[in-house]
């Protein structure tokens, strides 16, 4: 994997998510579907599914992503 956002469609959709009001409208009402419909993976929809901020803390991170106050998951917003 090289260091572009575009090379991991898990980072690209938590960033999406926060600009897109209607992406975040239909994440809401099913996450798991909308994160098939963007083009997750299996395993990156599992983190979702499963909540695993740790995880997508570091793939977020290794981008240099700011995550404090950006909505993650199950419509909570990431405060560490």
């Amino acid at each position: 994997m090289t260091d572009r956002l575009e090379d991991d469609r898990l980072v690209g959709f938590l960033i999406e998510l926060n600009k897109d009001p209607k992406l975040a409208e239909k994440y809401k009402a099913s996450p798991k579907e909308a994160a098939q419909e963007y083009g997750l993976d299996a395993d990156d929809v599992k983190l979702l599914e499963e909540n695993n901020t740790e995880e997508i803390n570091k793939r977020l991170g290794k981008k240099g992503i700011e995550v404090k106050g950006m909505f993650l998951l199950n419509n909570t917003y990431y405060n560490k």
